[in-house]
């Protein structure tokens, strides 16, 4: 559990609980391996490309992705600096259900590589709890 989105997460979902945001975490980021398991959850509603955070608003909502802000380490091998290739990066069925969020009136979607990318989404967007 030493992830850098899960860190992130839980400063984000710190400063929502301190705002008075009504928020969930849909499925906590389990990867479930077993297929019986997996089936059982899918019927049961989980679905590939939910946001890590539901934030409910006046008038909507707000999905909340959390993503591993862009790293960078040393080649020990070749003394080059080489960029972390899966930071930041939205699957597939994240980039459906983003557009599908957006469509709909009152409700956004962000993608956060840190607390303070959502607070200044609230804040520009002038997004108070309800």
């Amino acid at each position: 559990m030493d992830r850098p989105e899960q860190r992130i997460q839980m400063q984000i979902v710190s400063w929502l609980e301190k705002s008075g945001f009504l928020f969930c975490a849909p499925d906590c980021g389990i990867n479930v391996k077993n297929m019986h398991t997996r089936f059982v959850l899918h019927r049961m509603g989980r679905r590939a490309g939910i946001p890590d955070l539901l934030v409910w608003i006046p008038n909507g909502m707000v999905g909340i992705e959390v993503k591993k802000p862009e790293t960078y380490t040393m080649s020990f091998k070749t003394g080059k600096v080489i960029q972390d290739q899966s930071a930041g990066k939205q699957s597939d069925a994240q980039k459906r259900v983003e557009r599908r969020i957006k469509a709909i009136p009152g409700h956004y979607y962000i993608v956060a590589y840190d607390v303070a990318d959502v607070k200044e989404f609230f804040y520009l967007n002038h997004i108070r709890a309800a």
